[in-house]
C-alpha cells in the first residue's frame, strides 16, 4: 500500500506544480506579459505527461490485485484508507483549482 500511496503523492505534488505554473502564468498575463507562453506550454505539457505516467503506475498497481482482491483489502488499513482518501480529496481540490484559473487563462 505504501507504493500507491507515495504514488498518489508524487501526483498532488505534479497537480500543486501545474497550479502554481497556471497562477504564475496568468499573473504574468494579467500584467500584459505573454513572452513566456511557449515556456508556459512546454512545461505545462511535461507535467502533464508525468501525470499520465503515474497514473499508468496507480492503475498497474491496481491490475495487480484485480484478481485477488482479498489481498488488496488486507493491505487496506485504517491508517492506509485515511491517507488514500486524504490524497484523493487534496487531488480533487487542487484540479478544482486548476480548472478554475484554466478558465481565466
Amino acid at each position: 500500500m505504501d507504493v500507491l500511496i507515495q504514488v498518489l503523492e508524487r501526483k498532488n505534488l505534479c497537480f500543486r506544480n501545474f497550479y502554481k505554473l497556471c497562477e504564475k502564468f496568468l499573473d504574468e498575463v494579467s500584467k500584459g506579459d505573454t513572452t513566456n507562453i511557449e515556456q508556459f506550454q512546454m512545461r505545462r505539457q511535461a507535467l502533464i505527461n508525468v501525470l499520465e505516467q503515474l497514473e499508468t503506475e496507480v492503475i498497474r498497481f491496481l491490475d495487480g490485485y484485480k484478481d485477488k482482491p482479498s489481498a488488496l483489502d488486507a493491505m487496506m488499513t485504517g491508517t492506509a484508507k485515511s491517507q488514500i482518501n486524504f490524497l484523493l480529496r487534496e487531488k480533487d481540490t487542487t484540479v478544482k483549482a486548476i480548472l478554475d484559473l484554466d478558465l481565466q487563462i
